[in-house]
């Protein structure tokens, strides 16, 4: 009986340790409000058209500027 507690308490603990820890991440990952960011993609287009194609995409998204 001592070790099915023992087990229990480990998975409470674990879990309470991924949901804390995945929490202090995401938090960190997004930038403040109001500040800007620099992301960059290496994309292999063979031509200008899909440069173009690619541009014109990520300029339809939300929050991109150039």
């Amino acid at each position: 009986m001592k070790t099915f507690h023992k087990n229990i308490f480990n998975i409470i603990l674990v879990t309470f340790m991924v949901i804390g820890l995945s929490s202090i991440v995401s938090a960190q990952a997004k930038p403040a409000k109001g500040v800007e960011q620099t992301v960059s993609f290496i994309v292999y287009g063979v031509c200008d058209d899909c440069k173009g194609r690619i541009e014109s995409a990520a300029m339809d998204s939300k929050g991109v500027k150039k």
